[in-house]
């Protein structure tokens, strides 16, 4: 869930977005590549932005508010220009025409709702084109799922997820019973959350388009860890915490893309276990990812070495990551918005957007080299408390 911006981090964010864009529009397009899932999932992120945060900013052909609706109307813009660079395949066509006609909207200033089904349906179609792999942005409420589950599954699946639910008589297919071993050793994570998002056609499994990207992301979460025993997650809580699984777990997107019996086969049984374990406790996952901040820090730093050898498409999807997977989230938690130095008499916030708005502003060349440089200092020395 996108949460919006409120007191002094505001300009701070204005800031590292205007990185993003410099990044972008300042940067002339090089051969350098850029592998193909990184910039289709860039494109993803920028569409659940637009997708969860334009409707808040215009209303009735009018906005809201100015910087924002400027952000909305530049990701539509980066959208496409990344669709562009993507490589030629069957159906490409229509989604640059989709991704243009979301621009136009935009510009437009349409509807909330027509700009978040065109953007979310512009989104699903690019992760079904080009086979995108995506993950929770935060650790999913298994509690939250448990109730989803008990709403809207229950009745079906059963109250165990056996299959045996009061409806489930007659259904053809029949409901899945997620203790199946075989089957469902057969499906991963974000096979479940795409089950649960798009249904399955020609079955009585309806899609759940109601339900949020972190409802979702909840609910198959908790259907995941039927499958599993007690005993199997305590084996993997162990080897956990011995630091066993760490290194092919280092976020949600290792955990939710492979199903178990892909982790046995590449991994072993104790691998299958630990996965268990940290589908039943996802916040374990979170707790050892990087925060936040250091993602956002690191991605501004290889941004900055990326640009230097030359390499501008690679630092746009960076600098843009940099917002998109680190900042974003911090403005989430009104707890990180204030940083631990304060230069200026101020906020870091403020201090930085202050010491970069002329760098930004049109730069390129030497210039831009400059903001990257001066951007990367200035978050490590004082918004980063580094």
């Amino acid at each position: 869930m996108h949460m919006h911006r409120a007191g002094p981090s505001s300009s701070f964010a204005a800031w590292l977005l205007g990185l993003c864009l410099l990044c972008a529009l300042a940067m002339a397009p090089t051969h350098a590549e850029t592998p193909t899932a990184d910039k289709a999932q860039t494109v993803v992120h920028m569409l659940d932005y637009i997708s969860v945060d334009y409707p808040e900013f215009v209303r009735d052909g009018r906005v809201l508010d100015q910087g924002e609706y400027a952000e909305q109307l530049e990701f539509a813009t980066q959208s496409l220009t990344l669709l562009q660079q993507l490589p030629a395949q069957a159906g490409q066509a229509a989604l640059l025409d989709k991704a243009q006609a979301l621009r136009a909207a935009i510009a437009a200033k349409a509807e909330g709702k027509t700009v978040t089904a065109a953007a979310n349906a512009l989104r699903w179609e690019i992760i079904r084109a080009y086979q995108l792999s995506v993950a929770p942005r935060q650790a999913p409420d298994l509690a939250v799922g448990a109730r989803l589950y008990a709403a809207d599954c229950a009745a079906c699946h059963g109250a165990s997820g056996h299959g045996d639910g009061a409806l489930a008589a007659g259904l053809d297919p029949a409901p899945s019973n997620f203790h199946d071993a075989a089957r469902m050793n057969a499906r991963s994570i974000y096979g479940l959350y795409n089950t649960i998002t798009l249904g399955v056609a020609g079955t009585p499994m309806r899609p759940f388009p109601e339900l949020s990207e972190a409802e979702r992301w909840s609910l198959a979460f908790f259907v995941a860890g039927l499958r599993s025993t007690p005993e199997q997650q305590q084996v993997g809580a162990t080897a956990w915490q011995q630091g066993i699984g760490k290194a092919q777990f280092k976020g949600f997107q290792d955990l939710v893309t492979l199903a178990p019996d892909e982790v046995a086969q590449r991994d072993g049984a104790q691998l299958v276990a630990v996965q268990a374990y940290l589908a039943a406790h996802p916040a374990s996952v979170q707790a050892a990812a990087p925060t936040p901040l250091a993602i956002t820090r690191g991605k501004l730093d290889a941004s900055l070495e990326a640009y230097r050898r030359g390499d501008r498409d690679t630092a746009r999807q960076l600098a843009i990551g940099a917002y998109l997977e680190g900042f974003e989230l911090v403005e989430a938690n009104p707890g990180q918005r204030r940083c631990a130095a304060a230069p200026r008499g101020g906020d870091a916030d403020d201090g930085v957007a202050h010491d970069h708005r002329q760098g930004l502003a049109g730069g390129r060349g030497r210039r831009a080299d400059q903001a990257h440089r001066g951007a990367a200092r200035s978050c490590r020395a004082g918004a980063f408390g580094r």
